[in-house]
């Protein structure tokens, strides 16, 4: 077996092209995010406190609760599936037939097996042709 032989039987087929699903336990929203980011901030102190850091200094004081919320209500906000957001479409009274372009659409994404955050940034095109949708 080659090196990447190896390597590809450590990640599995998991890992291999794309998909929206994400693998989430049964009991991921079974605690409140107040209780995520009591839990969260303790390990976020231990590591800072393993890396030898002083957190009485100014500079770092509060620095566990923030980046526990930072976590558990932007980064990984998204995980909860009551915060998905709904499209709906209108009728296209106008007849509007030109290419309807949305520049300048940006966001960020976590890849799972590493939690490095990625920005994106894009214009898109649609043509509308009987009805148009957005996500609110």
């Amino acid at each position: 077996m080659c090196k990447s032989d190896a390597l590809h039987e450590d990640m599995g087929d998991n890992h291999i092209g794309t998909s929206d699903y994400t693998p989430l336990k049964a009991d991921a929203f079974s605690i409140s995010d107040d209780e995520k980011i009591e839990l969260i901030k303790k390990d976020v102190e231990n590591i800072l406190n393993t890396l030898g850091m002083d957190l009485t200094d100014d500079s770092l004081k509060g620095t566990p609760n923030r980046v526990a919320k930072m976590f558990v209500k932007e980064i990984f906000g998204g995980l909860n599936p009551a915060k998905k957001p709904s499209s709906s479409t209108f009728d296209n009274k106008y007849k509007y037939n030109e290419m309807l372009v949305e520049k300048k659409h940006c966001g960020l994404f976590n890849l799972r097996t590493s939690l490095i955050t990625y920005s994106w940034a894009c214009t898109c095109g649609i043509y509308i042709k009987r009805k148009s949708s957005w996500f609110i």
